[in-house]
């Protein structure tokens, strides 16, 4: 992952958007049902999309970014509101700075397809694995082929950089490869976990289109 791209990226984008969905408040339920406290989140960016949430309801949050501008506007959100989180600039590609089974929940929005071929993604689901407890939970967003689809029927101009994978030629990501998963490959990559389910985003709008799947990690006790 080139971190120049994202930089470049973060400082043109605008830190705004939704602090409140409908998956934040079902992952909150989902840990005060199962008594979950310690979150990863992985490929944070500003922290608005989930670090900022957690941490302000009283979670014991860890995120990282490969961007260093994404990280400062996350930790500066956290010193204006005072509250904490361990934030950090990380490479996903490089193997996590957590020891096994750290996290009760680890949680990756939109993230870990930015690469152009399946075994970099592979690699960071088996970091995602090691450093998930037995029976933690996970919870990931990626986009599927359904939204590579409507976006090329959309007019918007793409390269192929690998199999079901491309880099957008005129739109604000460009430069950013992005892979695009079948429901098949996304259940594949995520094996070592019990899927407990996948649901699609926005089903009335084709640009959107992204899977998301909730997961547990099976014991390793025999």
């Amino acid at each position: 992952m080139d971190p120049n791209r994202w930089e470049k990226w973060w400082r043109g984008h605008p830190r705004t958007g939704k602090l409140v969905d409908e998956d934040k408040i079902m992952l909150e339920k989902l840990c005060e049902e199962y008594g979950l406290h310690r979150i990863l989140d992985v490929g944070c960016g500003d922290g608005k999309r989930d670090t900022y949430y957690f941490a302000k309801k009283g979670f014991e949050v860890y995120g990282f970014d490969v961007s260093s501008v994404a990280i400062e506007y996350a930790k500066e959100r956290l010193r204006q509101e005072e509250l904490k989180a361990e934030l950090m600039v990380w490479d996903m590609g490089n193997s996590f700075p957590f020891e096994d089974g750290f996290f009760d929940l680890v949680i990756s929005r939109r993230v870990i397809h930015h690469y152009s071929d399946v075994a970099s993604i592979v690699k960071v689901v088996s970091e995602i694995h090691r450093v998930t407890r037995d029976k933690g939970y996970i919870y990931i967003q990626v986009p599927s082929t359904d939204k590579i689809a409507g976006l090329m029927a959309a007019s918007e101009e793409f390269k192929e950089v690998g199999t079901m994978s491309y880099e957008s030629i005129s739109g604000e990501d460009n430069e950013i490869p992005h892979h695009y998963f079948t429901r098949e490959e996304l259940i594949d990559v995520f094996k070592d976990f019990s899927i407990l389910h996948i649901n699609t985003t926005d089903n009335t709008n084709a640009t959107d289109g992204h899977y998301s799947l909730l997961g547990k990690k099976n014991s390793q006790q025999a």
